[in-house]
């Protein structure tokens, strides 16, 4: 005969089920409960520093903690002095580096770690540096480590060759780094450009990164981090900026280009003549970003027939002169230079970003 024994179990008058807390468990309420009470008074003092800190060494990855941080550093950093107020920018970086052994990849602890630094006034990058490296080859795919080590290089921009070279290193012990292959593409395009166009780096060193991604492709032919890599060498071709269509209306022109630029292109590169003379207006975006595909040009003046409009666009160090008059067809535009506007591209152009010529 089998007997059951069933333990009874304490419930609330809610039903739920009680349970037993220890002393710890306790302690650490009481600790979240003096920090509400103290913010929600404004107490913002060292000693919520203190009650803040124990909680996060149990637990990074409570924002709201390290808000109330720092606000309390804004609070009281007009009373300390600057070696006092560099004792406790110190002990904070000790605070998040103890929490991010605990957890390698809490957003809150890099963050708070960026935040210390670009807010005292005598960081020390090459310490993190050190930090990074040392992180690094505990975990050598943790994308925090990688996003902070971009944020400090951004902040003491060290030889931007020696950072392509750490890459290198890393990747060589591990193919299988997707944040080693993007920080590796985004240095090429400073180290080695291809000023001649086409692709975005020299044609020599484009080589030896595909001959990285075969070697990679060899070692582990599953792995896809390699095989997003190719696909950027390969599908990362440079399109020439060209003047694709223009409009001119009695009160405004209308310029569209190939790709969006910015307004420092278009006022570099475009300028208009009116009877021979210079057309000075604003030219504005005409969905209002600051790179956008359409520009337009307001002038004060308005547009009749019989005027002589001639637009120069500098492109590829080569001069290109448009002429027309008000009410002419995109199709009758005389071009002079060695570039012609390809009416078809400019038709599909008009399709794909809903471009109506208003002439």
């Amino acid at each position: 005969m089998m007997v059951m024994v069933l333990e009874r179990v304490n419930c609330d008058q809610h039903g739920r089920v009680k349970v037993r807390t220890t002393e710890e468990e306790k302690a650490r309420i009481e600790k979240e409960r003096q920090e509400k009470v103290k913010r929600k008074e404004n107490e913002l003092d060292t000693e919520l520093l203190e009650l803040t800190g124990k909680v996060l060494m149990s637990n990074p990855d409570i924002n709201t903690l390290w808000n109330i941080r720092r606000e309390i550093f804004l609070h009281i950093r007009k009373d300390y002095s600057e070696v006092e107020l560099t004792k406790m920018y110190d002990d904070e970086l000790s605070i998040t580096e103890y929490c991010l052994k605990k957890n390698p990849k809490s957003y809150c602890a890099w963050h708070q770690r960026m935040w210390v630094l670009t807010t005292r006034s005598d960081p020390d990058w090459k310490n993190e540096l050190d930090l990074c490296n040392t992180y690094l080859k505990l975990d050598e795919r943790n994308f925090h480590t990688w996003n902070y080590r971009r944020f400090v290089v951004s902040q003491c921009k060290p030889p931007l060759q020696d950072e392509f070279d750490y890459t290198t290193e890393k990747l060589l012990d591990n193919f299988s780094n997707y944040s080693a292959w993007h920080y590796r593409s985004k240095m090429l395009l400073h180290l080695y450009p291809d000023v001649e166009g086409g692709r975005p780096i020299q044609d020599i060193h484009h080589k030896h990164e595909l001959k990285m991604v075969i070697n990679a492709a060899f070692t582990d032919p599953d792995d896809t981090s390699a095989w997003f890599y190719q696909r950027w060498l390969l599908g990362a071709v440079k399109t020439s900026i060209n003047l694709v269509a223009c409009a001119v209306t009695e009160s405004k022109i209308t310029v569209a280009f190939s790709k969006p630029v910015p307004l420092g292109y278009v006022q570099s590169s475009t300028q208009i003549f009116i009877n021979n003379n210079v057309l000075n207006a604003e030219w504005i975006s005409c969905c209002g970003y600051q790179y956008d595909s359409l520009w337009i040009l307001k002038q004060k003046v308005d547009l009749i027939g019989g005027m002589d409009i001639k637009i120069l666009i500098l492109r590829n160090n080569k001069l290109n002169t448009l002429k027309g008059f008000p009410n002419i067809n995109l199709e009758k535009l005389d071009i002079q230079g060695n570039d012609e506007i390809n009416v078809d591209e400019v038709e599909q152009f008009k399709q794909d970003h809903k471009f109506v010529t208003i002439f």
